[in-house]
This record gives structure tokens, sequence and C-alpha cells, in this order.
């Protein structure tokens, strides 16, 4: 029987979610410049997972952690999902990875 489990190690994040550091800015708005960077970090990590035929599946908020050195990590992938080329999910949609 061939063992398909799968085990993810990731750091532990000690400055909690973008929901919880959102919750505790005034009026809940971050500056451009911090929201910028976050983004980035953001995007780069969906990008990473859609370049590697990963879906994630429930993106949200409470699924960006922050590190301690203030870095973004997207947590949670227990919905995601991995696809290959010629999926049904593929060939039901026009998808283009490379414009990620």
């Amino acid at each position: 029987m061939i063992d398909r489990s799968i085990a993810l190690v990731l750091e532990y994040c000690d400055n909690g979610s973008l929901r919880q550091l959102l919750a505790q800015t005034a009026g809940g708005l971050l500056t451009e410049p911090v929201s910028r960077r976050y983004f980035t970090q953001m995007f780069d990590a969906v990008s990473y997972l859609h370049s590697s035929y990963i879906v994630h599946s429930d993106i949200n908020v409470d699924q960006f952690l922050l590190d301690a050195r203030d870095r973004v990590k997207l947590s949670n992938f227990a919905a995601a999902k991995h696809y290959a080329t010629g999926d049904a999910f593929f060939s039901s949609r026009q998808v283009r990875l490379d414009a990620f």
C-alpha cells in the first residue's frame, strides 16, 4: 500500500493573522507602504502556489499570518488541491498559469 500522506511543517507566526492586525489599527486601515509590502508578499505566495499547480481554495485575511520579522505567510492548506495539466480542472477552464 502506498502512503499518500503529506505533512507540512510551518513556522510559528507570533504576530497573528492579518485580521488581528487590522482589528488593532485605527479604523482597520494600514498605511499605503505597509499595505503595498503585504500585498506583494500575498501575491507572491499565491503566485508560487499556482506555478506549482496548487489551488489554495480558502484565501482570506485569517489565512495570512505575520511572522516575527513582519513577513506575510500563507497558512491553512486543508482545502488546497494539487492539479496537473490535463486534469478536469484545467480542461474545463481556460487557465494560464504562466500569466502569474
